[in-house]
């Protein structure tokens, strides 16, 4: 019986091809070229490097698996894969925050954390406690800082770590926003010494603000019990017999429901009706419901964009800061 070494080569070629392309295909492909020396040719193929699928959920705990230089991620991301390159931006971010908590422990003043980012919260979702972690994380970090690509170090590679997390934010669904969120703004830090008042860390918190928005939305919109109970305190808190005038009432309500508010607004100005006679008419919101509600998470997105686009221009735009402000490793 004929094994799968002696197929055809375009066979075989194909197979792989196949193979790199399916759910999956990164751990499948990675496991085969591991036990076979016929393979381990396919991970020098170009093309196929290009079309492997990093459909990866990364979990903190584990990153540092991700921290060779000669592995498969690697290669894929020398190769042009933008799947690969945008798990290994997401590596750098958190491989950068790994070296920043090492450096937060060990600098207090007066007995308190120097450092006004939440590091704790870092330190919580890190593998810190793996032997000589700090030490690899410096090796891994090294590989992509751009003075050793002009130096011709290593000139093997393509990639300097600025481009990778430009694709990051270029590419991150709202959900990496929020769940990266820490470790971005821990990697601005890191490397170009900046502080909360530069302005690429206001995008970022902004961004990062109307990535927790769309969440909200989301839910809103896509769960209808959600967008009634919504309803319901919104109507609530108007008939609040506290007396709180309508500032503080406004201020009492969530972002969902100040949200809810400002659509249900709009659309009764549109139909010629007042919003505080709206909010005590079932039908009308059940209308609401039913129609107002389906461009919602489009706007939400559009918004989204614009302010992605302006984080990527102020990114761009200091990245001098990443070329020459670079601390030693």
């Amino acid at each position: 019986m004929a094994t799968m070494e002696q197929l055809p080569y375009e066979l075989l070629y194909y197979i792989i091809l196949l193979l790199v392309q399916s759910p999956g295909g990164a751990v499948a492909f990675a496991r085969i070229i591991s036990v076979c020396r016929q393979f381990l040719l396919f991970a020098e193929d170009e093309h196929i490097l290009k079309l492997v699928n990093f459909d990866l959920e990364m979990e903190f705990k584990n990153f540092y698996r991700y921290q060779h230089l000669n592995s498969l991620l690697i290669k894929c991301s020398v190769a042009g894969n933008e799947a690969a390159r945008f798990l290994l931006g997401k590596v750098i971010l958190v491989s950068s925050s790994q070296l920043r908590v090492s450096e937060w422990l060990k600098v207090e003043w007066d007995g308190h954390p120097c450092d006004d980012l939440k590091l704790s919260d870092i330190k919580s979702v890190l593998a810190t406690d793996v032997p000589g972690s700090d030490h690899k994380a410096c090796s891994f970090l090294t590989y992509f800082l751009p003075e050793n690509l002009s130096a011709g170090r290593f000139p093997q590679t393509r990639l300097v770590h600025y481009q990778l997390v430009k694709l990051f934010l270029s590419k991150g669904s709202h959900h990496d926003f929020i769940k990266m969120d820490i470790f971005l703004k821990s990697y601005i830090r890191y490397f170009t010494k900046c502080g909360e008042s530069s302005l690429v860390f206001g995008f970022i918190e902004y961004l990062v603000s109307r990535a927790h928005h769309i969440k909200a939305v989301e839910k809103l919109v896509k769960n209808k019990e959600l967008f009634m109970d919504t309803y319901r305190e919104l109507r609530d808190t108007w008939e609040d017999p506290s007396g709180y005038s309508s500032v503080r009432r406004y201020l009492r309500m969530t972002s969902v429901a100040l949200f809810f508010l400002d659509q249900l607004d709009r659309r009764c100005r549109t139909v010629g009706v007042d919003w505080q006679q709206a909010i005590y008419d079932d039908d009308f919101v059940e209308e609401f419901w039913r129609n107002g509600t389906n461009n919602l998470l489009d706007k939400e997105y559009l918004v989204f964009n614009q302010v992605r686009a302006g984080t990527i221009h102020c990114f761009e735009h200091d990245l001098y800061k990443f070329k020459h402000v670079i601390q030693d490793l």
